[in-house]
């Protein structure tokens, strides 16, 4: 806050601010998005961050620190995934996805809790998709960017930092 005065950081740790959309730039941070999956030891995890100029999304970053996975999103440049053992940001090479492979059912990831809580049992989901549960909504979101996956649903609203 005392190096960028005029940007405003979001974030599930802070109080919500209403004022927050006055202000051009805005960071949105989720610090450990699918904390039950980090506190249960399964690597369905994420770090996101996210900035808004103008009221419009204009830039992600997801990072799952178990697996190494990176995604970047830029609204001019595309999406970008890199799976590395070594997170060097001055020397990364990242590849961009465009295209995904072609699957006989859709691949869908849903959350890990409504899963388990049964909310996919209708036999039009297992009849019309390959169902997938993983933990974080930003970790899901990011595999779709980069073409690791069809799609995305939930049952259950989230949060701004989540997405």
């Amino acid at each position: 806050s005392e190096e960028y005065p005029n940007d405003f950081f979001l974030s599930e740790e802070e109080l919500e601010a209403p004022d927050r959309l006055n202000y051009n730039r805005i960071w949105i941070l989720d610090p450990i998005d699918g904390t039950r999956e980090f506190v249960n030891k399964n690597p369905e995890f994420a770090l996101s961050l996210g900035l808004a100029i103008s009221g419009k999304p204009v830039l992600g970053f997801v990072y799952n620190p178990i697996t190494k996975e990176i995604f970047i999103g830029d609204t001019e440049l595309g999406v970008y995934y890199n799976l590395t053992s070594d997170l060097d940001f001055d020397s990364i090479s990242f590849q961009k996805y465009q295209e995904g492979k072609v699957n006989t059912l859709p691949n869908l990831l849903v959350s890990k809790t409504e899963f388990d809580r049964k909310d996919f049992e209708n036999p039009y989901w297992k009849e019309n998709f390959s169902l997938n549960p993983k933990g974080s909504i930003a970790y899901k979101l990011a595999l779709v960017s980069a073409a690791k996956a069809d799609l995305v649903i939930s049952v259950k609203p989230k949060s701004e930092w989540d997405i």
